[in-house]
């Protein structure tokens, strides 16, 4: 023990801390597609059970600490079941009634009943725990959320099932968007559709066409595997490459100044303000400081707006000015 170092103690045991907390959860996966893998780009998810990748060291913090912040929570959640005399069962795992290939793993449902067979009401939490907070769940979240509540509606047809996303940081913020979301048809119709296509390629070895997302930079196969990536034109140019290194590298301290003014601000208010006196406006050197509370803001379900309402929908669609887009990744 002395005569190692002790962040390459903690490098070399946290692969089998990480997959000893992931077991029931992944139990199988390489059989089967999942709810986060129904909301996400279709051939990594194939490509992940076929030629799975060792993660890296903060991917696997990243696994740690979600699995530590739901552990945590356990109590919150156990409290929120018996003020309002509802069951709270963790951890349930939902089959599509006509196909096992096609499976969700739901982190909390609360129900009024003594168990889910009897209830006539059911409350999906789907926890998510990132760096940063997004000031709207991402699409795959939601899309993951309906493909449960999806599954668990048709699995217990007499409830009413309804879902929220929770979502933490690491600073302490949270959110559950002001949303509970409920059962929509044709989004579940669809999302089982696409379950069924990326099902078919995992058991024929064939390869399905990717989906282009905000996360394609951090996909272990999109220089390897990704058609989109590979069809992508190689420039050599000094200068270009030069630039292109530049362009990165701010990107990544202006992700990094916007982590640390997050966890300032969280700090600050915590210093500032109480439960009591929620609000803080003064002077502090020569800098005002103004700490205030807003309204949310007032979102819309477009899926769902769509479906049940095209008409209106049509009607009040306004398609913005295009943009362009730099990115590197």
């Amino acid at each position: 023990m002395f005569q190692h170092s002790l962040i390459s103690q903690v490098e070399e045991v946290l692969p089998s801390v990480c997959k000893k907390n992931s077991e029931e959860v992944l139990e199988g996966r390489n059989k089967i597609i999942g709810g986060s893998e129904i909301g996400g780009c279709p051939l990594k998810a194939i490509l992940s059970k076929r030629y799975p990748t060792e993660p890296d060291v903060p991917t696997l913090w990243h696994y740690l600490r979600g699995h530590t912040r739901e552990v945590s929570l356990d109590l919150v959640h156990v409290t929120i079941a018996k003020r309002y005399g509802w069951k709270l069962t963790n951890q349930v795992r939902v089959y599509h009634p006509q196909n096992r290939g096609l499976r969700v793993h739901i982190d909390r449902v609360y129900s009024n009943g003594e168990t889910l067979e009897i209830s006539t009401q059911m409350l999906i939490v789907e926890e998510k725990c990132s760096a940063v907070i997004p000031d709207t769940p991402w699409d795959s979240w939601i899309e993951q959320l309906q493909f449960q509540i999806g599954l668990l509606q048709h699995t217990y047809p007499q409830a009413e099932v309804r879902g929220s996303v929770y979502a933490t940081d690491l600073s302490g913020a949270h959110s559950d968007y002001g949303v509970k979301f409920s059962y929509n048809d044709t989004i579940y119709k669809r999302l089982v559709k696409k379950g069924n296509m990326m099902l078919k390629h995992l058991l024929n070895g064939t390869d399905p066409l990717p989906t282009e997302s905000m996360l394609c930079g951090f996909c272990a196969y999109k220089l390897t595997h990704c058609p989109k990536f590979r069809q992508a034109p190689q420039i050599t140019s000094d200068e270009v490459m030069a630039t292109v290194e530049e362009l990165g590298e701010i990107t990544k301290q202006v992700k990094t100044i916007q982590k640390r003014q997050k966890e300032i601000k969280f700090h600050l208010r915590k210093m500032l303000t109480s439960q009591d006196q929620p609000r803080f406006k003064g002077k502090i050197g020569e800098k005002v400081v103004s700490i205030s509370r807003r309204n949310g803001r007032v979102t819309c379900d477009l899926m769902v707006l769509e479906d049940q309402f095209p008409d209106a929908y049509a009607q009040t669609r306004k398609n913005g000015n295009d943009y362009t887009v730099v990115e590197v990744i």
